[in-house]
């Protein structure tokens, strides 16, 4: 009797172990997990996922007024697993100095910001690995420090001029195009 005890308690707690980890990891969003990507984005705002054959499937969203794209990036060949997300808001600017870019960069922890090549515009991006998943915890954690990051744009500019986060879409495609 005392050894199918232990024999019982071995087995649910090694069953336990082995089928929490597989629950665990089928809770992942994954490589290929573009509408739960796109889930996470709508607790944020406005979010549709645009796939087009042959191409990289991409997200356009909208958060407090601010138009952004989620870039599927390095994918298979058929374009149905990518292992990174480049979250992106491009802005229309003037008078954006290189200086206070670059010091927005050293000193804040989420998101890349640059000038495009025509210094036509302003680029935030923000870069996720979906390689090997991530929880649903991590992805909306990571959309917060996006949102963050949206806002710290903001103080780029000199003379505490805005950057005009309301772009019309058509602005907003020509950037996209040039970008990828």
């Amino acid at each position: 009797m005392r050894y199918s005890s232990v024999f019982c308690a071995l087995w649910f707690f090694f069953g336990g172990l082995f089928s929490g980890s597989t629950l665990w990891a089928a809770d992942l969003i994954g490589e290929s997990s573009f509408a739960e990507v796109v889930s996470v984005a709508q607790q944020f705002g406005e979010a549709k996922l645009v796939t087009e054959k042959g191409n990289e499937p991409y997200f356009e969203g909208k958060i407090n007024d601010i138009l952004y794209s989620g870039l599927f990036r390095d994918c298979n060949d058929e374009h149905s697993a990518c292992t990174t997300l480049t979250l992106r808001a491009v802005y229309e600017v003037e008078g954006a100095q290189l200086p206070k870019i670059n010091e927005h960069n050293d000193t804040t922890k989420c998101g890349k910001l640059y000038l495009s090549d025509n210094n036509q515009y302003l680029v935030f991006d923000y870069f996720l690995t979906l390689e090997g998943g991530l929880s649903q915890t991590n992805l909306k954690s990571a959309f917060e420090w996006f949102v963050l990051g949206l806002k710290d744009v903001n103080q780029v500019l000199s003379n505490g001029q805005s950057l005009g986060h309301r772009l019309g879409q058509s602005i907003l495609e020509k950037a996209r195009e040039r970008l990828r």
